[in-house]
């Protein structure tokens, strides 16, 4: 893999064998190489983060949930536990 590391690289290249449309076409695929990788990351991020949201919405629903359904049965203050405990995972899954 040949790496462009400046314009007196570029220059050697030039005056060589190696013609200035060579050097531009694969400087161009080498770019187009990195910014792919880079764009997948950061897609991979995104789809990453969309799906933790909805995960941390889903289980917060679901706790929030049998918090009503057991209203009688579980102590408020357990229950109020349980709410706030559930928020802050939400809160430390959004960072990550």
């Amino acid at each position: 893999m040949i790496r462009l590391g400046g314009l007196h690289n570029v220059n050697m290249l030039c005056e060589g064998d190696i013609s200035s449309a060579v050097v531009r076409r694969r400087f161009e695929d080498l770019l187009n190489t990195n910014t792919a990788r880079i764009h997948m990351r950061e897609f991979s991020s995104r789809w990453k983060g969309e799906r933790l949201t909805l995960i941390n919405s889903l289980m917060f629903a679901a706790i929030a949930l049998i918090v009503f359904l057991l209203r009688g049965v579980v102590p408020t203050a357990y229950a109020g536990a349980a709410l706030v405990y559930a928020l802050q995972v939400c809160e430390n899954c959004h960072i990550v």
